[in-house]
C-alpha cells in the first residue's frame, strides 16, 4: 500500500463516528484529552503576537479544526487542509464560514 494512502485510511478510520472529534474536545474526562488540550493550549500560546485581526493562518492537518475558534475569535482569516475527508467534514462543521478545505 502507498504511504499515503495508509496516512488517509489511518486518519478516515479514526474520523469515522467523530473519534478523533471527541478526543480533542473531550472535556470530561481531562486525563483522556490531556494530550491534545496542552498541544493546543500551547499552539494558542505561541500564536498569540501573530493572531491579530485581518492574519491569515494556514492550519495543515488541521483535523476537526480545533484551533479554528481561537483564530476566528481573534479576528484571523482562517484555512485549514486535512489529508482525510472525514476531518474536513468535522471542520467545516466547527468553521461555518467554509474556511476549511
Amino acid at each position: 500500500m502507498e504511504q499515503k494512502q495508509a496516512v488517509v485510511q489511518h486518519f478516515e478510520k479514526f474520523g469515522e463516528g467523530d473519534r478523533w472529534s471527541a478526543l480533542y474536545d473531550e472535556q470530561e474526562d481531562p486525563v483522556r484529552a490531556y494530550n491534545f488540550v496542552v498541544r493546543r493550549e500551547r499552539v494558542e500560546e505561541l500564536a498569540t503576537d501573530a493572531a491579530r485581526p485581518g492574519a491569515r493562518v494556514l492550519d495543515v492537518g488541521c483535523g476537526t479544526a480545533i484551533l479554528a475558534p481561537y483564530f476566528v475569535g481573534r479576528g484571523c482569516e482562517y484555512c485549514g487542509t486535512d489529508i482525510a475527508p472525514h476531518m474536513i467534514e468535522a471542520a467545516r462543521a466547527r468553521v461555518p464560514s467554509g474556511r476549511a478545505q
